[in-house]
């Protein structure tokens, strides 16, 4: 936080002299102290004496607070105040009013709430923006709409039975998903037009913040459409429709055939194996062990589901025909 030693020196002098000089005709009000809470949201906190008259705005990523016959009983908040937020604090004072600027390091928008005898400046962060909908056509993008990350309950209905997706993958449409798995991912709408499945792969890690890393057995194209269907559900049917599976090892999710996964799996498990020298590490093991073979059961069913459900349509169609 960029605050200048002479900033502050000059402001503890007119803290001192506007408390021990009768400069207002009207009664004296206190700022009291100044307090940055992050519970329940980030906030300044202006305590006074009185209700003080004031003014809020906010330019680019600096707010201006306006206090009128006010007067600042200390300066040590300005250095309290956190690095990480806060770029720079100034303040000054003229014709009895006082000025106080903060610099905040991040794009923000405010709400003002003012409580008895406090002024509550709740700051509300610009999310940044992701991508919502795109349309890939083998290896080029060819649109792509960002918008600002909402909760990704607030862009499901509440609904009391399991939420069913619909997708069509090639020509074929589908309720997903096949499992009673639930996905949690940020919903999206997209139109692969027979894309190179590593072009849909890097899309999918954006949209879900994730790093994917594919084996060179990794090929073949994509033809799907989708409309608000969570990223981390249509990663699933993408693997599951080329028979391929993915296994996830800290920050890094890697993708690969089933007996490259497979592979993964029994290598992580002799790592594991290796570190078990206590009932502790042992028992971490097992857990570990269950999550990875029941992650890859998982790709196994919805793999077999998919074909079946494929096969299903296809013979339909060939008996109305």
């Amino acid at each position: 936080m960029k605050i200048k030693r002479m900033g502050v020196f000059i402001f503890s002098i007119i803290s001192f002299l506007l408390l021990n000089l009768n400069c207002f005709g009207n009664e004296k009000i206190y700022l009291e102290d100044v307090l940055f809470l992050r519970e329940p949201v980030d906030r300044l906190v202006f305590e006074f004496s009185n209700k003080p008259k004031y003014e809020v705005s906010k330019e680019e990523n600096k707010i201006k607070l306006t206090l009128y016959n006010v007067v600042p009983k200390t300066s040590n908040w300005m250095k309290n105040l956190p690095k990480e937020i806060f770029k720079e604090t100034n303040a000054s004072y003229e014709k009895e009013k006082l000025y106080l600027e903060f610099l905040l390091n991040e794009p923000f928008n405010f709400q003002i709430v003012p409580f008895a005898n406090k002024v509550i400046v709740d700051l509300i962060w610009e999310k940044p923006e992701k991508p919502v909908s795109v349309v890939i056509k083998k290896e080029k993008v060819e649109y792509l709409e960002r918008k600002p990350a909402k909760p990704f309950e607030s862009l499901v209905p509440k609904v009391s039975e399991f939420p069913e997706y619909e997708i069509y993958l090639g020509e074929y449409r589908m309720k997903m998903p096949l499992t009673a798995k639930e996905y949690k991912g940020l919903p999206v709408t997209v139109d692969f037009q027979e894309a190179d499945i590593h072009a849909v792969l890097r899309f999918l890690a954006e949209v879900g913040e994730i790093n994917i890393i594919a084996s060179e057995q990794v090929k073949g194209l994509v033809t799907l459409r989708a409309k608000q269907v969570p990223w981390d559900l249509l990663l699933d049917v993408v693997l599951a429709d080329k028979g391929l599976a993915k296994i996830t090892i800290s920050n890094i999710t890697r993708v690969g055939t089933l007996e490259e996964i497979k592979k993964e799996a029994e290598l992580y498990r002799d790592y594991m194996r290796a570190l078990g020298e206590s009932t502790e590490g042992i028992r971490r093991e097992i857990e570990n062990q269950r999550d990875i073979l029941r992650a890859i059961q998982e790709t196994e069913e919805m793999t077999n589901r998919l074909i079946t459900k494929t096969f299903e349509l296809k013979h339909i169609r060939a008996s109305k025909v």
